[in-house]
C-alpha cells in the first residue's frame, strides 16, 4: 500500500473519533439511555437498550409512571455475550441513566432529597467503579465531562450573611469513564460562582458576592 493511501485511511479513522473541548479523544462517550415501560398501561418494569446492553428497572407501583426507582436491583444483560448481572438497589432517577465507553460502563444518578451522586458501574460485572458528588442545583453531564456548580446553604450570624458551601467541580471522564478532577477549572468556576476560590466544604462570608471571603474549612 502506498504511503499516501495509508495516510488517507488514518485521517479518515481519526475523523470518526469524537474529540473533547481540549482536543483530546473522548474516551468515555457517555450517552443518555431512554427508558420505556413494558406497555402504555404496565409500568411494573422499565427497559433501556443500547446496541448490546439492556437495562431493566423495577417500579414500585405498576399502575403509575415512574420518575425514580427505589431499592429494587437493576438487571443488566448483554444481548451479544448472553451474560447478565445485577446492581443492588438504590434510589435511581429515571431520566438520568447513561451508558459509556462502548457500553462497558453504566452511570446512574442516585440519591434522595438534596443529596445526589453520579455512580459508575462496570456493565460486565455490575461492580462499582466510583461515585461523584453532584449535589446542587446546577449540574451538567456530557459525553466527556461532568460539571457541578456546587451548593451553598445560607444562614445569618451576627447580622452578617454566611453560607456552608461546597465548591464547584469540573471532571473529565477518562478511560472506562473514570472521573479526573480538573483542578484549575474547578477553582476558576468556584470563584466565578461564589466570588472566592476554595477547594473543600467551607464556611463563606457573603457568598456569591464580590465581598466573599473564606472563614474556615468545614470538616
Amino acid at each position: 500500500m502506498r504511503f499516501y493511501q495509508l495516510g488517507l485511511i488514518l485521517l479518515l479513522m481519526v475523523g470518526m473519533i469524537p474529540f473533547s473541548r481540549a482536543g483530546e479523544p473522548v474516551r468515555c462517550g457517555l450517552k443518555k439511555v431512554d427508558l420505556k415501560p413494558l406497555s402504555p398501561t404496565d409500568f411494573s418494569k422499565y427497559i433501556g437498550k443500547g446496541a448490546d446492553v439492556q437495562l431493566t428497572f423495577t417500579n414500585d407501583d405498576p399502575k403509575k409512571p415512574a420518575t425514580q426507582f427505589n431499592e429494587y436491583p437493576l438487571e443488566v444483560k448483554n444481548m451479544k455475550t448472553k451474560t447478565a448481572c445485577k446492581i443492588e438497589g438504590g434510589i435511581w432517577l429515571a431520566d438520568k441513566v447513561y451508558l459509556g465507553d462502548g457500553e462497558k460502563v453504566i452511570a446512574l444518578e442516585e440519591g434522595s432529597g438534596s443529596n445526589a451522586d453520579l455512580a459508575f458501574y462496570d456493565a460486565a460485572t455490575c461492580k462499582g467503579i466510583g461515585k461523584l458528588d453532584i449535589s446542587g442545583p446546577k449540574v451538567s453531564v456530557t459525553e466527556s465531562r461532568v460539571v457541578s456548580e456546587g451548593a451553598c446553604e445560607p444562614y445569618e450570624k451576627g447580622g452578617k450573611k454566611f453560607g456552608s458551601c461546597s465548591p464547584a467541580a469540573v471532571y473529565e471522564l477518562g478511560d472506562h469513564c473514570r472521573p479526573i478532577l480538573q483542578d484549575k477549572e474547578s477553582r476558576e468556576l468556584t470563584k466565578k460562582v461564589y466570588g472566592v476560590e476554595f477547594s473543600k466544604m467551607s464556611e463563606i462570608e457573603n457568598p456569591q458576592t464580590p465581598q466573599a471571603k473564606v472563614i474556615r474549612e468545614i470538616r
